[in-house]
Protein backbone atom coordinates (compact mmCIF):
# COMPACT_ATOMS: atom_id res chain seq x y z
CA UNK A 1 0.00 0.00 0.00
CA UNK A 2 1.78 3.03 -1.56
CA UNK A 3 1.26 6.70 -2.46
CA UNK A 4 -2.53 7.00 -1.06
CA UNK A 5 -4.20 9.74 0.11
CA UNK A 6 -6.12 8.17 2.57
CA UNK A 7 -5.99 4.87 4.93
CA UNK A 8 -4.13 1.77 3.45
CA UNK A 9 -6.96 -1.07 5.03
CA UNK A 10 -10.10 -0.40 6.92
CA UNK A 11 -11.89 -3.12 8.47
CA UNK A 12 -15.18 -2.44 10.08
CA UNK A 13 -19.00 -4.01 11.57
CA UNK A 14 -18.50 -7.38 12.02
CA UNK A 15 -14.80 -7.70 11.00
CA UNK A 16 -13.68 -10.84 12.45
CA UNK A 17 -11.05 -13.14 12.45
CA UNK A 18 -8.98 -11.36 9.80
CA UNK A 19 -5.09 -11.28 9.24
CA UNK A 20 -3.05 -8.47 8.36
CA UNK A 21 0.70 -9.94 7.46
CA UNK A 22 3.47 -9.17 6.28
CA UNK A 23 2.55 -5.46 4.46
CA UNK A 24 4.14 -2.38 3.74
CA UNK A 25 2.63 0.45 4.41
CA UNK A 26 4.30 4.01 2.95
CA UNK A 27 3.31 7.69 1.73
CA UNK A 28 -0.40 7.25 2.92
CA UNK A 29 -2.26 10.47 3.75
CA UNK A 30 -4.00 8.88 6.87
CA UNK A 31 -3.76 5.97 9.03
CA UNK A 32 -2.12 2.24 7.85
CA UNK A 33 -4.50 0.02 9.14
CA UNK A 34 -7.85 0.64 11.11
CA UNK A 35 -10.27 -1.38 12.76
CA UNK A 36 -13.25 0.25 13.98
CA UNK A 37 -17.27 -1.15 15.20
CA UNK A 38 -19.33 1.99 13.52
CA UNK A 39 -22.47 1.22 15.09
CA UNK A 40 -22.37 2.36 18.95
CA UNK A 41 -23.61 0.75 22.06
CA UNK A 42 -23.12 -2.71 20.29
CA UNK A 43 -19.56 -4.24 21.62
CA UNK A 44 -17.45 -7.01 20.60
CA UNK A 45 -18.62 -7.39 16.71
CA UNK A 46 -14.86 -6.37 15.24
CA UNK A 47 -13.00 -9.05 17.32
CA UNK A 48 -10.10 -11.35 17.08
CA UNK A 49 -8.10 -10.06 14.05
CA UNK A 50 -4.59 -9.91 14.03
CA UNK A 51 -1.81 -7.45 12.59
CA UNK A 52 1.60 -8.65 12.53
CA UNK A 53 4.97 -8.42 10.87
CA UNK A 54 3.87 -4.94 9.04
CA UNK A 55 6.13 -2.09 8.26
CA UNK A 56 4.36 1.04 8.07
CA UNK A 57 6.35 4.39 7.41
CA UNK A 58 6.08 7.88 6.29
CA UNK A 59 2.10 8.03 7.05
CA UNK A 60 -0.27 10.63 8.21
CA UNK A 61 0.86 13.21 5.29
CA UNK A 62 -2.23 14.71 4.50
CA UNK A 63 -4.95 13.40 8.55
CA UNK A 64 -2.15 14.55 10.42
CA UNK A 65 -3.75 13.17 13.66
CA UNK A 66 -3.78 10.01 12.41
CA UNK A 67 -2.52 7.72 14.08
CA UNK A 68 -0.43 4.01 11.71
CA UNK A 69 -2.75 1.53 13.59
CA UNK A 70 -6.28 2.81 14.81
CA UNK A 71 -8.94 0.52 16.73
CA UNK A 72 -11.72 2.04 17.55
CA UNK A 73 -14.69 0.48 19.63
CA UNK A 74 -12.50 -3.11 18.54
CA UNK A 75 -11.66 -5.91 21.32
CA UNK A 76 -9.43 -8.85 20.95
CA UNK A 77 -7.66 -8.07 18.72
CA UNK A 78 -3.74 -9.30 18.85
CA UNK A 79 -1.92 -6.86 16.89
CA UNK A 80 2.18 -7.50 17.19
CA UNK A 81 5.71 -7.28 15.77
CA UNK A 82 5.12 -3.99 13.53
CA UNK A 83 7.36 -1.63 12.80
CA UNK A 84 6.28 2.32 12.44
CA UNK A 85 8.74 4.59 11.68
CA UNK A 86 7.87 8.43 10.57
CA UNK A 87 4.47 9.00 11.55
CA UNK A 88 3.27 12.60 13.12
CA UNK A 89 0.97 11.22 15.80
CA UNK A 90 0.56 7.92 17.73
CA UNK A 91 1.58 4.69 16.71
CA UNK A 92 -1.41 2.78 17.83
CA UNK A 93 -4.17 4.67 19.08
CA UNK A 94 -6.51 2.63 21.00
CA UNK A 95 -10.48 4.71 21.18
CA UNK A 96 -13.91 4.18 21.61
CA UNK A 97 -17.36 5.91 22.40
CA UNK A 98 -17.99 7.48 25.28
CA UNK A 99 -20.03 5.71 28.09
CA UNK A 100 -23.62 7.44 28.12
Amino acid sequence: FKDGGGTGIRLDGFAQNIKILHNTFENLGGSAIALAETELGLSNRTIQNEIANNAIRDIAWLHKASPAIHLWQASQNHIHHNEIKNVPANGIAITGARPM
